[in-house]
């Protein structure tokens, strides 16, 4: 799924919606595919957009082990200790709230 944007200059930008998939192994790291934007990164709380929505990942220790916008691909090395889709994610409003 795609959607197409102009930007400031008139140019149009397609923007793809990616699947999304979470893999959390034994607590100690996750892996999560369809990443489109990291937000927000911190030792204790991971804010990310996916396909999916936008997600909180909270934990103790965190800290990026892989990062590749272009697939989208994300591993995080820490103590995980929960990973929660933001309220209204599907339709948008987080992000709207977060650039307001």
């Amino acid at each position: 799924m795609s959607e197409r944007q102009k930007n400031d200059l008139g140019a149009e930008k397609v923007k793809i919606k990616r699947s999304s998939n979470v893999q959390i192994e034994q607590r100690k790291r996750i892996t999560v595919s369809g990443v489109d934007e990291v937000v927000n990164v911190s030792e204790t709380l991971l804010t990310l957009v996916t396909g999916a929505g936008a997600v909180n990942v909270y934990g103790t220790g965190m800290h990026i082990n892989k990062y590749n916008a272009d697939e989208g691909l994300l591993v995080v090395d820490g103590e995980i200790d929960a990973f929660r889709y933001a309220e209204n994610a599907k339709q948008g409003g987080f992000l709207k709230r977060v650039f307001r």
